[in-house]
C-alpha cells in the first residue's frame, strides 16, 4: 500500500491462479477516509503465472512492478504503466536473461530514471551451492518504461527485497544471502544489509544475526534524523522479527528482537514483516502477518501491528492507568497519576536519583515545564500546565529517559 498525492491510498495485488495457473491483478484505490473509489482489474496478457510486488505513483498513474512465469518455468521481470482510474498504459516484459529473477521494489531515483530491485537465480536443477544462484541484481529504466541497463551483484551480496536511496545517490540494499550451517550441515540464510556507491560498488556490508532457514531483512526507512530502520525476519531461538536503526555507514546504534507468536502451536511460524514507515514523531510503525492454530484447530494467519519509539522501545504513549488508582511501581518503573489530572499529579519513582527530571511537552513537541523530582515520591503542581492532551518524559542520568507517556489535564 502506498499514500497517493490525493491524501488517499492505493495498493496492487494479484489472485491465486487456477487452471493453467493464470492469475488477475488488481488495483484498488482508497480515498482519504480509507473508503474504496475503485477495484479495478489490469490485464496483463499472461504467458502463464504472475505476480505483482510494488507500485509507485506517477504523473497522470501508476507504475507497477511484477514478474511473468513462463511455462518453462523461467521468472521474468514486468512493468507496467495505468493511469489514475487503473486502465493499462502499456506493458514491457523484455528485461528478462536466462536466469531466473523475482523482482521486489520500483524505486524513483529521478524524474525520468527508474529502478527494479530483486534476486536472480539459477533454479534450472538442484542447487547444491545457493551462494552461486542467489544474487541481488536491479535494471534501470525510463518514465516509458524503456532503455533499461542491468547489474547484477556479485555473489557474496545475496537477495536483494529493498533499497533507500542516499543524498549522494548511493544505495542501502537490505536483504539476505546464504551461508554454509555447520551446525546443521546445510546452507542457510542471514539477513544482511550493504551499501554500494552510485557506481555499483561495495562501500560496506553488514550480517544481521546468525545463520537460519527463511531469515531476511525485507524493508529500509530513514528516520528523520538521517539515520535507517531496517526490519525483517530472524528465527534464532523463539525470536522471529528484528528491528535495528543504523548509521549511513553501517553502524548500529540499537537493535530489537522480538517474538510475534509464542502461542502459535507450531513449532515454526511462518511470520512476515510486511511494511514499516516513520512518522513524524519519530516513531515505527510496522505491521506484518503470521500463522498459529486457532481455538478451532484450524491454522489461520492474523496481522500483526508494532510501534516503535525513536529509541528502539515499545511506543505507550497512547496508553495511561485509570484515575485515582495507586499502583505499584518496580525499582526500575515511574508511575505517573491520577490521569487525567486537574491541579495536582504525583509522579513515584521505583528507585530515586538525584538528576531526575520531568518534562512536559504539547503534541508538536514544544517544552511546557522542566522540573526537577527531589525524591521518589513527588507531588506536583500543574495548575499552570494548559489543559487538554500532554506528553510527558521522565529522564534520568543526564538524559537517559526512563519513562514517558500521555497525560490528560482537565
Amino acid at each position: 500500500m502506498i499514500r497517493t498525492l490525493d491524501g488517499g491510498h492505493a495498493m496492487v495485488g494479484n489472485t491465486l491462479g487456477s487452471g493453467n495457473y493464470t492469475s488477475e491483478v488488481y488495483l484498488i484505490k482508497l480515498k482519504h477516509d480509507l473508503s474504496v473509489e475503485f477495484v479495478k482489474m489490469i490485464p496483463m496478457n499472461l504467458n502463464y503465472q504472475t505476480g505483482v510486488y510494488s507500485l509507485l505513483e506517477q504523473p497522470g498513474g501508476y507504475l507497477i512492478l511484477g514478474s511473468d512465469q513462463h511455462p518453462d518455468l523461467i521468472l521474468d521481470p514486468v512493468v507496467l504503466k495505468v493511469d489514475k482510474q487503473g486502465n493499462l498504459l502499456w506493458r514491457k516484459d523484455d528485461y528478462g536473461s536466462e536466469l531466473w529473477e523475482v523482482p521486489t521494489k520500483i524505486i524513483k531515483l529521478s524524474e525520468n530514471e527508474f529502478a527494479c530491485v530483486g534476486g536472480a537465480g539459477d533454479f534450472s536443477g538442484i542447487v547444491t551451492d545457493p551462494i552461486t544462484y542467489d544474487i541481488g541484481f536491479a535494471f534501470m529504466i525510463d518514465s516509458m518504461g524503456n532503455n533499461p541497463s542491468f547489474w547484477y551483484s556479485d555473489k557474496d551480496l545475496g537477495f536483494i527485497h529493498n533499497v533507500a536511496v542516499l543524498p549522494d545517490s548511493s544505495w542501502i540494499c537490505v536483504g539476505s544471502d546464504w551461508e554454509y550451517n555447520p551446525q546443521y550441515g546445510r546452507y542457510d540464510m542471514f539477513p544482511m544489509a550493504y551499501r554500494i556507491d552510485k557506481d555499483k560498488n561495495l562501500l560496506w556490508k553488514r550480517k544481521i544475526g546468525g545463520l537460519y532457514e527463511a531469515q531476511f531483512a525485507s524493508d529500509i526507512v530513514p528516520t528523520n534524523d538521517g539515520n535507517y530502520i531496517v526490519g525483517g525476519v530472524l528465527k534464532e531461538g523463539l525470536d522471529n522479527i528484528f528491528f535495528t536503526k543504523l548509521t549511513p555507514d553501517g553502524d548500529s546504534i540499537w537493535m530489537r528482537r522480538d517474538t510475534i507468536n509464542k502461542d502459535s502451536g507450531l513449532a515454526d511460524p511462518d511470520v512476515r514483516l510486511a511494511s514499516m514507515d516513520v512518522l513524524s514523531t519519530g516513531s515505527i510503525i510496522s505491521v506484518g502477518y503470521t500463522e498459529r492454530v486457532d481455538a478451532n484447530g484450524t491454522l489461520a494467519t492474523f496481522g500483526f501491528l508494532m510501534k516503535l519509539s525513536p529509541d528502539g522501545c515499545l511506543d505507550t504513549l497512547n496508553c495511561w492507568p485509570v484515575a485515582n488508582v495507586t499502583p505499584e511501581v518496580p525499582p526500575t518503573a515511574v508511575a505517573v497519576y491520577p490521569n487525567p489530572a486537574r491541579d495536582y499529579l504525583t509522579v513515584r519513582l521505583g528507585a530515586y536519583r538525584p538528576d531526575t527530571y520531568i518534562h512536559f511537552y504539547d503534541l508538536t513537541g514544544r517544552l511546557l515545564r522542566r522540573q526537577r523530582l527531589r525524591n521518589s515520591h513527588n507531588v506536583l503542581n500543574i495548575s499552570d500546565l494548559p489543559r487538554g492532551v500532554l506528553l510527558y518524559t521522565v529522564e534520568s542520568n543526564g538524559g537517559i529517559i526512563i519513562g514517558r507517556g500521555k497525560l490528560i489535564v482537565n
